[in-house]
């Protein structure tokens, strides 16, 4: 995990570079992408009121809280609000922590690539976004760990306004009776406008409860 702390560092400076270079391109295309629907399977969620402002951006998990059962498992949308941006890059590190062992481990979405990979978002995609970046696995200190980097080089770059579904997490819920605490790293999650400026971020994660 500390290597891709360093290679999301590492994509920052590369993106600034890019950014440098295409400063005198001319914007010629929006996208302004709609909101995804969320579709949970679980016995009780609640949904985040987000509210967005004209240059305002939140990284946040959607539902906000759940309850399932051991043996289930728990889909949670990493969603951006965004208020009107034109967006280059971006970079997360999601953690979950617990009083013990996190009971929940993350689903591989790709198994042709090594390791473990959450689903990414269609509309994202179909955005011209790529993700150099996309691993789950397990800290030293037990924490289940997503980072996530994100990087869109279109000279026109992408105008969001709204919410956003990143990536999609399918949790599997491996034992019970346990608390559950998703949180960003708010030092490695990111967001960068087109004109290479770092955007002020909020954060709001979630709290599930496998019985």
């Amino acid at each position: 995990m500390k290597i891709i702390a360093a290679l999301i560092v590492g994509l920052f400076t590369f993106i600034g570079a890019v950014v440098v270079s295409q400063k005198n391109v001319k914007l010629t295309s929006k996208i302004t992408p709609t909101p995804t629907p969320t579709q949970n399977q679980f016995n009780t969620f609640e949904e985040p009121s987000i509210a967005l402002n004209q240059g305002e951006a939140t990284y946040f998990a959607s539902p906000s809280s759940a309850t399932i059962g051991s043996g289930d498992n728990l889909s949670v949308d990493i969603m951006l609000s965004v208020g009107n941006l034109n967006l280059s890059a971006g970079a997360m590190r999601i953690f979950m922590t617990s009083s013990g062992k996190v009971p929940l481990k993350a689903v591989d979405k790709n198994g042709e690539k090594e390791g473990v990979q959450v689903a990414t978002g269609v509309v994202f995609k179909e955005g011209g976004w790529s993700f150099p970046i996309n691993e789950a696995g397990v800290d030293e200190q037990g924490r289940l760990i997503i980072d996530l980097a994100f990087i869109n080089l279109s000279p026109e770059g992408y105008l969001a306004d709204g919410e956003i579904t990143i990536a999609s997490l399918e949790l599997e819920a491996v034992s019970g009776s346990q608390t559950v605490n998703l949180e960003f790293d708010k030092d490695l999650s990111k967001l960068v406008a087109k004109n290479g400026d770092e955007v002020p971020l909020g954060f709001s994660g979630a709290t599930f409860t496998v019985k």
